[in-house]
């Protein structure tokens, strides 16, 4: 009698067994897996996105680069603009890393690892960006003029051009680019890397 209760028992258990697993089998193989099966992400040889940013890299790169920031109100007024040489820069970012990690409780093994990637420097888990720098990017911007005078922005929002945009005063309803002051900036940039200081005039030109 006993075992004729048993054997259905074991059935049963190996059922259940097989009924739970089906349903995991299932989980990992639901509708995200299946349309990844179906749709695949292509693999791309050349990305738009590598080459915008490491064409952004190669521009602001360039030490007799001239740009141009616009610092706002909050409420889209531009308050204040300014040539910028180079490059903006956040107000938090350093040449040195942030973080420094303690020997203490690491093996050598733990201590080193990751030192294989790019921008690695012993002692911190922080890794240098691709502008060469430490840190995150933060709300308050520092940068340089043509001329090597120093501006820090933290009031508000700013936006950085390329270009020299014309704005209806006060407010940003309109844009476009000012080729009379772009010129003079070309201009600009070409006797800098000349060596050629500008003159009070070009400068005021370039901020107008």
């Amino acid at each position: 009698m006993k075992k004729k209760v048993l054997i259905p028992v074991v059935i049963i258990l190996i059922v259940a067994i097989v009924v739970f697993s089906a349903g995991c089998i299932d989980l990992e193989n639901g509708e995200r897996a299946q349309m990844l099966d179906s749709q695949s992400t292509p693999t791309i040889e050349q990305s738009n996105e590598r080459e915008i940013f490491l064409g952004y890299l190669e521009e602001v790169n360039d030490p007799n680069n001239i740009q141009w920031i616009y610092c706002c109100s909050y409420d889209g007024k531009v308050l204040f603009k300014s040539a910028v040489m180079g490059k903006t820069l956040s107000a938090t970012k350093s040449t040195e890393p942030y973080e420094r990690v303690s020997y203490d409780g690491h093996s050598s093994e733990e201590y080193y690892a990751g030192q294989e990637f790019a921008g690695y420097v012993p002692g911190t888990a922080e890794l240098m960006n691709p502008s060469g720098m430490y840190g995150h990017d933060t709300p308050g911007v520092i940068w340089m003029d043509p001329q090597g005078n120093y501006y820090e922005w933290h009031g508000g929002p700013y936006f950085v051009s390329s270009v020299p945009l014309k704005f209806e005063t006060p407010v940003i309803s309109y844009q476009n680019v000012d080729f009379d002051v772009y010129q003079l900036a070309l201009l600009a940039e070409e006797k800098l890397r000349n060596g050629i200081p500008l003159t009070n005039e070009e400068m005021l030109c370039l901020n107008s």
